[in-house]
């Protein structure tokens, strides 16, 4: 829908020559808008129509006389409609908004979808296998190689209406007097003046070329109908900077695939100008390559039966990564600055960074006391080289309370034309890791054995990897950005085991496990750096453990049955359960902190016992013969139990907001209750049953059956009981939050009644909104289905 404004002028008397009193502009003040709906969302344009029928009955004619004649004189003027943004204030919707939600829970009716996303995701992937049997040994190899090509592109529409209004007019100066004068009709007019200072060309300059208007014409961005703009209208750094209206890499900013570029070259090219005095923006697609090389060996010595073997990692995120992750500008090193006025501790190494009092200090003519501090890596030291635990006492020393690192040029600026990224950034290191595995076996005696395996294995990083160039655009602000020269998650397997035959049928199996979680992705603080003062990244900091025992027993089939149960018992602790579970410490502005707690997959007992009773046919059926017919034939039934302690979570002293859709929206002051994960929820138990039968498919009677269709009936979760899985924190229940109950939100509900709302409503949504399913695992469920082999 549109919106068209009009303009009048203000004028005043331009006292300067009492003796020739003209009028003289002095600006422009909006006074109608016309609202014309399109139809296209019939629901959204209601709010707008309501909200003008309510200043004005007779709005809607008006403004149909308006759109036939253009005539204005019909229209009954009020401050509530008289430029679009009146309107929204008002409650009615303009271009690019979309409706609200009910007490921040529900999405309002003809809400617009949130945006256009792509994704376009290639793989190359070779592999090469051999095996080979030499004497005693059973040998196996192999080399692969990957390469990924990941792309997408985002666009949220509804923020580029606003994003054109404050650039329509943006190197627009209205009636500026600087600009000389114009008499028209005895009254004195000052003309508008175009500046532009960036000197880059965007959606200012394209959109009046499109629509015919010069530089110095005011352009109305609502009084044109949508399809006069483009997104070819903006430049790439408008469109990405403005609203968050996109997010794009291995595409332009216009939604255009690229070729496939060298990373390194299109992370350096990003913060460059291209010859028109624009920048590009040109974001690679990311391009990890992995590569592996394998080979094992199972051979047995004497009484025992090896499985060794060995597999070879190398992985390259194939990108730009930041020298120094503190670093945004080069800074000098305790060798680089070595001279005769300064005194520099022995312990302090040449490629130390050094930070000083004050920016503007020059190298050449550095004294000991102009130094606060150095670093390497991750430690810091004061100017005596004493290592420090906590560098924010740097602070106190410097003159402007900050740590700051002595630049190598002072005028470093990154989001200027001429930022060497090259000097900041490097390729990413390849990662290459060895992963041993060995695993043998060997007989006590005719009934007993003795078992054990260690393995190492790894997990390439996943999504805080990819480089984002816009991250270090705003590196001074201190947002959270990914960090590009993440490493793999390690983790190191142990287990030893026994095993018992206890009849000709039966045997008792007893393992203990130890694993340990090395190198895992956590979020962290990495405090002073520059510019700025700080930042939120990931890094490899985690770690943790998971041991164990289980004690199994396995029946082979006896007659009719086939039985099995297994009992775990584990241990899983470590210092962070996933990627963000140091958020809350971060935001604070702490410095990393680590500490053991339970992990989220801590599940203390798991039990699980399984019984299988199926007939066989021909000479082997003992089932029920009706009319000559083995009824049962390759039939069976299975029956599967599984019980498990409940896994931890935090619990809080005050409620939550929990029906907030958009994010919890915590009520006061969220403490946690106890220590984090201390709590459990409750155990969870289920029944699974699956009966099926095998039908011999013949097309000729006297030829053996090559086809074969099972028929099944599965039903999970046999007594749908309602499993707990998940509970809101400040109840431990499923259902409540507490909220309504609380204090909080009893004063919520004074101040709706009091406001005019409706506490029922309210209660009646709310309840509605934390009756969620999916706190509880999945309900009775029943299967019908077939398979075919042949």
């Amino acid at each position: 829908f549109l919106h068209h404004r009009h303009q009048v002028f203000l004028l005043r008397l331009n006292r300067l020559n009492p003796d020739n009193l003209l009028p003289e502009l002095a600006g422009y003040q909006d006074y109608l808008t016309v609202f014309t709906p399109s139809g296209d969302n019939p629901t959204t344009e209601a709010y707008t129509n309501q909200y003008l029928s309510l200043l004005n009955p007779n709005y809607a004619a008006q403004a149909q006389t308006y759109n036939e004649t253009g005539s204005i004189d019909q229209f009954t003027l009020s401050n509530g409609y008289a430029n679009p943004f009146a309107i929204a204030a008002g409650g009615g919707l303009i271009n690019g908004q979309r409706a609200g939600q009910v007490y921040n829970m529900w999405f309002n009716t003809g809400r617009t979808v949130d945006g256009y996303n792509t994704i376009n995701n290639d793989q190359f992937r070779a592999s090469v296998s051999a095996s080979a049997d030499i004497k005693n040994h059973a040998l196996s190899f192999g080399l692969e190689y990957e390469q990924r090509i990941d792309r997408q592109y985002n666009i949220l529409p509804t923020g580029l209406w606003l994003t054109m209004f404050n650039l329509a007019n943006f190197n627009l100066t209205e009636a500026n007097p600087e600009a000389g004068s114009i008499y028209i009709n005895d009254s004195i007019y000052h003309p508008n003046t175009y500046k532009n200072e960036g000197g880059t060309v965007g959606f200012y300059e394209n959109a009046r070329k499109k629509l015919g208007l010069s530089n110095t014409d005011y352009l109305d961005v609502f009084s044109y109908d949508p399809s006069a703009f483009s997104l070819s209208l903006f430049n790439a750094t408008e469109l990405a900077q403005n609203a968050g209206n996109t997010a794009y890499y291995g595409y332009d900013y216009l939604g255009n695939p690229q070729k496939t570029l060298s990373p390194s070259a299109a992370f350096d090219d990003f913060f460059r100008k291209d010859d028109e005095g624009n920048f590009q923006r040109n974001i690679a697609a990311f391009q990890p390559i992995y590569g592996a090389l394998y080979i094992q060996d199972n051979f047995a010595l004497n009484d025992l039966i090896f499985n060794v073997g060995l597999r070879i990692d190398r992985f390259d995120a194939n990108q730009r990564v930041l020298k120094d992750k503190y670093l945004l500008y080069q800074s000098y090193t305790a060798g680089e600055v070595a001279n005769g006025n300064l005194s520099i501790p022995d312990n302090i190494g040449n490629d130390y960074v050094v930070y000083v009092t004050d920016l503007n200090l020059n190298k050449d003519n550095l004294t000991t006391n102009d130094i606060i501090g150095y670093r390497s890596g991750d430690r810091w030291f004061d100017r005596n080289g004493l290592e420090l635990n906590d560098p924010r006492i740097l602070e106190r020393q410097s003159a402007t309370a900050q740590v700051l690192p002595l630049l190598i040029n002072k005028n470093d600026d990154i989001t200027g034309g001429d930022f060497d990224a090259s000097k900041s950034f490097k390729d990413y290191d390849p990662q290459v890791t060895f992963m041993p595995r060995v695993a043998f076996q060997f007989d006590i005696n005719d009934q007993a054995q003795f078992f054990a395996n260690y393995s190492i294995l790894t997990q390439r990083p996943a999504a805080r990897l990819r480089n984002n160039p816009w991250d270090y655009y705003y590196f001074e602000q201190g947002s959270t950005i990914n960090n590009p020269d993440l490493k793999s998650e390690k983790s190191a397997n142990y287990e030893l085991g026994f095993r018992q035959i206890l009849s000709r049928s039966s045997v008792l199996t007893l393992s203990g496990f130890y694993r340990e979680l090395k190198d895992q992705i956590q979020v962290q603080n990495v405090i002073f750096s520059y510019p700025g003062k700080g930042y939120a990244t990931f890094g490899n900091v985690d770690f943790g453990t998971v041991k164990g025992l289980t004690l199994a027993y396995d029946m082979r089939r006896t007659g009719n049955i086939r039985m099995g149960a297994s009992y775990t018992l584990q241990f899983a602790d470590g210092t962070g359960s996933d990627d963000l579970a140091g958020l809350d410490l971060v935001q604070t502005g702490q410095a990393s902190i680590r500490v053991i707690q339970p992990l989220n997959f801590d599940q203390r007992h798991s039990l699980v016992v399984s019984f299988d009773y199926r007939y066989q046919d021909g000479k082997d059926y003992n089932g029920p013969v009706l009319f000559g017919k083995q009824i049962f034939s390759n039939a069976g039934a299975r029956i599967e139990f599984k019980a498990g302690s409940g896994t931890p979570y935090t619990r809080q002293y005050v409620p939550t907001f929990e029906g907030n859709n958009i994010g919890v929206q915590t009520v006061g002051n969220s403490k946690i209750k106890g220590d984090i994960n201390s709590s459990r929820l409750p155990w969870n138990y289920r029944f699974d049953v699956k009966a099926d039968k095998d039908f011999a498919l013949k097309f000729n009677k006297e030829a053996k059956a090559k086809y074969f269709l099972n028929v099944y009936v599965q039903v999970q979760n046999l007594l749908n009981t309602k499993n707990i899985i998940s509970v809101y924190r400040y109840t431990g229940n499923p259902d409540d939050d507490g909220y309504l109950g609380s204090n909080a939100g009893q004063d919520f509900l004074k101040n709706l009644e009091i406001s005019g709302g409706d506490p029922t409503a309210f209660q009646d949504l709310y309840n509605i909104k934390i009756n969620n399913p999916d706190n509880y695992a999945r309900p009775r469920t029943i299967r019908i289905g077939a398979s075919f082999n042949f």
